[in-house]
């Protein structure tokens, strides 16, 4: 929310400037994208320290309100990570899943596979330490 620094800009407007700043510069984006990430999942940490995922899960969903299916769920030994929405464009779902991890980050869990194509993003976590890479597949590439 405004607390965090966050805006509600409509879809329309946001896509073609994200869309035209991949294109531009999408490996500095995806890294800023990143690390905007894992200061939000600072600051939830340290505002929610006693809610754990189920907070973060809520907040999560809160932000990406536009999608169709968002869960963050405990797996076998980590945690899962499932957001659809058919209207996303691949340059849009990129960065967000980047934005994605870094959150996950914050909280102590690393990727270990993920898939990306346009509107879905499916990434599976290990807490750090604990992390089996597995080749990160998708057409966002790996990280």
């Amino acid at each position: 929310g405004r607390g965090a620094g966050y805006v509600l800009i409509a879809q329309g407007l946001l896509y073609p400037l994200v869309e035209k700043a991949y294109l531009e510069r999408g490996e500095r984006l995806t890294k800023a994208w990143y690390d905007n990430g894992v200061w939000l999942g600072n600051y939830l940490s340290a505002k929610f320290s006693n809610g754990g995922f189920r907070v973060l899960e809520r907040v999560l969903r809160a932000l990406l309100w536009g999608a169709s299916e968002f869960r963050l769920s405990e797996s076998e030994g980590g945690m899962s990570l499932r957001y659809i929405s058919p209207t996303s464009p691949l340059s849009y779902t990129t960065l967000l899943a980047s934005f994605l991890e870094g959150v996950m980050s914050a909280y102590g869990q690393a990727t270990v596979k993920k898939e990306v194509s346009r509107g879905v993003v499916i990434i599976d976590f290990s807490p750090f330490g604990k992390s089996n890479i597995e080749g990160v597949g998708g057409s966002g590439g790996g990280s």
